[in-house]
C-alpha cells in the first residue's frame, strides 16, 4: 500500500495505519511503569482485594513532540461484606476509566470504559489464605485522524489535487468490547488478628486479556482479530531490620509472538508519627523502588503512604538506542489513591505493591 505524507508529524498516523492494515499492531495495551497503582489494568482480580472504598488515579507521559504519548486512568471500587455471620470481605465492584493519546496534537485517541468483579474464596476463618476470581467487560473506542495524509488517487501531473476523495474506504473510528478474566492468589499473614504475625506478605496472579478475541478494523473492507494477551504477575513483601521492608515483584505479558518482562523492587521505610493535639499515632511510609523493563526503560520511583493515600513519582530512563521522534526522551508518571476507611483501624497492608 502506498501513502503519501503531507508532513512530518503524520509519521505516527502512518506507521500505527500501516500496522493496523497489516495486523502487526495487536490491540496496543495503555502501559504504565507504575503498574502496581492500575491493578484493574493487570488483573481484574484486584476488585476483589480493597477492604475500604478506593479511588486511583495515574497520569503518565511519554516522551514529548512528534511521539508524544499521554494517557490519563480513573477507577474507583467497592469492596462487598458477607453479613451472614461476622462481617467478612468477599470480593468488589469497580469501575474504570482510561484515555491515552498519542501524537503532537493528539492524532490518536483511546478511550476506555471498563466494569470489573471479583469473588475471593478464603481459606481460613481470617482470610489469611485466599484465591480470588475476577472478570472485567470493556468498551474501548480508537480514533485516528488522517486528514494530514494524501493518498496515491490524489496524484496528478500538476501535483496533490486534494479535490479527489480517497480510493481508500477509511473509517476514522473503530470500537470494540472486549472481556478480561483473572485469579489472584494471596497470603498475608497480619490478617490473623489472634497470632498479629508480621511475617512475609505473597500474592501470585494470571491474568487473561482479549477473552473473546475482538475484531479492529479502519477499513471496511479489511480488518483483524485481536489476539489474547497473557499477563503473569506476583511479589513479595520482606520485613527487614527495624522499620524498613523490601518487596520484589515482577510481570510478564506474552501476546503472539511477542513478549515483555518487568522485574524490579520497592524499599519502604515505615515511621510513627506523633503530635500535640492528635495522640493517635499515624503511620507513614515512605518508599523508593526501581524496575527494569525489558527492551525498554529503567524505571525509577519516589513516594509517599499512609492509611488514607499513596503517592508517587517515577521516571523511565530509556535503555535503547534514540528513535526518530523520540531523541533518547524519557517517560514521567504521576500517581495518587485514595482510601476511606470504615473504621480507625489501621491497615495491614503498608506496601503500595499489595
Amino acid at each position: 500500500m502506498q501513502i503519501f505524507i503531507l508532513n512530518v508529524r503524520c509519521h505516527a498516523i502512518l506507521v500505527v495505519f500501516l500496522g493496523l492494515c497489516t495486523g502487526k499492531l495487536h490491540g496496543q495495551e495503555a502501559r504504565f511503569s507504575q503498574y502496581q497503582s492500575v491493578p484493574l489494568l493487570i488483573n481484574p482480580a484486584f476488585a476483589g482485594t480493597e477492604g475500604d472504598f478506593s479511588v486511583d488515579m495515574n497520569y503518565r507521559i511519554q516522551n514529548v513532540g512528534l511521539m508524544a504519548y499521554r494517557t490519563g486512568y480513573f477507577s474507583f471500587t467497592m469492596p462487598i461484606y458477607d453479613q451472614s455471620q461476622e462481617p467478612r470481605h468477599v470480593g468488589g465492584l469497580a469501575v474504570g476509566a482510561i484515555h491515552d493519546m498519542a501524537g503532537e496534537t493528539g492524532e490518536i485517541v483511546n478511550t476506555g470504559a471498563s466494569l470489573s468483579g471479583a469473588y475471593s474464596v478464603l481459606f481460613d476463618q481470617y482470610g489469611v489464605h485466599s484465591l480470588t476470581f475476577g472478570l472485567q467487560g470493556e468498551y474501548i473506542q480508537t480514533r485516528i485522524d488522517f486528514g494530514d495524509l494524501f493518498w496515491p488517487s490524489q496524484v496528478t501531473y500538476y501535483g496533490f489535487d486534494l479535490s479527489r476523495t480517497s480510493t481508500q474506504i477509511i473509517q476514522g473510528r473503530s470500537d470494540y468490547l472486549r472481556f478480561n478474566a483473572g485469579m489472584l492468589w494471596s497470603y498475608n499473614p497480619a490478617k490473623n488478628l489472634l497470632k498479629g504475625k508480621s511475617g512475609p506478605r505473597m500474592f501470585a496472579g494470571l491474568a487473561f486479556s482479549n477473552l473473546n478475541q475482538p475484531i479492529q478494523s479502519f477499513l471496511q473492507d479489511g480488518s483483524y482479530t485481536i489476539p489474547m494477551l497473557y499477563k503473569l504477575h506476583g511479589g513479595i513483601e520482606l520485613p527487614l531490620k527495624g522499620k524498613l521492608s523490601l518487596a520484589p515483584d515482577f510481570m510478564v505479558m506474552v501476546q503472539d509472538q511477542t513478549y515483555q518482562y518487568t522485574l524490579g523492587t520497592l524499599l519502604n521505610f515505615s515511621r510513627d508519627l506523633r503530635s500535640p493535639s492528635n495522640p493517635l499515632v499515624t503511620k507513614i511510609n515512605l518508599f523508593a523502588g526501581a524496575w527494569y523493563r525489558s527492551s525498554d526503560a529503567m524505571v525509577l520511583m519516589l513516594g509517599a503512604a499512609n492509611r488514607k493515600f499513596s503517592a508517587a513519582f517515577s521516571y523511565d530512563l530509556n535503555t535503547v538506542p534514540a528513535k526518530a521522534g523520540i531523541d533518547g526522551q524519557g517517560g514521567v508518571e504521576f500517581s495518587l489513591a485514595l482510601r476511606f476507611l470504615k473504621n480507625n483501624t489501621p491497615r495491614k497492608i503498608a506496601s503500595p505493591l499489595f
